[in-house]
């Protein structure tokens, strides 16, 4: 981290499920596969699911050295586009990352004054 001149490394993962019942054809999944990014997440009318994590790696005095915060099966609305509801639950779960943080500093402050 010091390479980098930064304290803190946070990453993203966000896994994407979307599920069609009426579409169960080698065809229908042909077609999936060969469409783009932008086309996949315009798509309306399917029901949607995604996991979000968040995994931070710090260096910082009197704080975790690590964080993990997970949101799994996150049911996105199925008459919207998923492009934007995507980008809206990222940015929520991330505010409940930073507060997750936030719960371990102050434990890990607890614990060390405990311990004095």
């Amino acid at each position: 981290m010091k390479h980098y001149g930064v304290n803190e490394i946070n990453f993203l993962t966000v896994n994407y499920l979307e599920t069609r019942k009426k579409e169960q054809t080698k065809e229908a999944f042909e077609m999936l596969l060969s469409e783009d990014f932008d086309s996949c997440f315009n798509r309306e009318k399917c029901s949607k699911f995604m996991d979000v994590i968040f995994t931070a790696v710090m260096d910082r005095p009197e704080s975790v050295t690590t964080a993990r915060f997970m949101e799994r099966d996150v049911k996105l609305n199925f008459k919207n586009a998923s492009k934007q509801e995507t980008i809206n639950q990222v940015g929520y779960s991330w505010n409940k990352f930073e507060e997750r943080k936030a719960q371990l500093d102050l434990m890990l402050k607890h614990s060390i004054e405990e311990r004095k």
